[in-house]
């Protein structure tokens, strides 16, 4: 499994308060919104493999560099993944699309969903 492969790597790099990234970009928003369902993952309009937004697809990477074997990456556009959950009776009723170094283009979108 590779999950269980790269965490001792993942835990010896972030240690018991985290990393840069969850500590000012994910924590802070999921704190405001933490009363409810949430999820969060890189955002899908800048994170495209092989250049497409619209089409699904499957692949690997490096979550921090230097892990043990590469992970799967699942990208969907945001239209599948809401659609998703819209079907299934949620709606969306918190949003933060958050930058990291480049304020134009938001690392990561957080989305809040309730149960209608």
């Amino acid at each position: 499994m590779r999950w269980e492969t790269n965490a001792d790597c993942w835990d010896a790099r972030m240690g018991d308060h985290s990393n840069h990234f969850h500590r000012n970009i994910i924590r802070p928003h999921t704190e405001d919104l933490k009363e409810f369902s949430f999820f969060h993952y890189k955002h899908p309009c800048f994170v495209r493999p092989e250049g497409r937004y619209l089409s699904s697809s499957v692949y690997e990477g490096e979550a921090i560099r230097g892990q043990p074997v590469l992970q799967y990456y699942f990208h969907r556009p945001l239209q599948e993944i809401l659609r998703l959950a819209f079907v299934n009776g949620f709606v969306v009723d918190g949003f933060f699309e958050v930058p990291d170094d480049n304020d134009e283009h938001p690392a990561v979108a957080i989305i809040r969903l309730r149960k209608k």
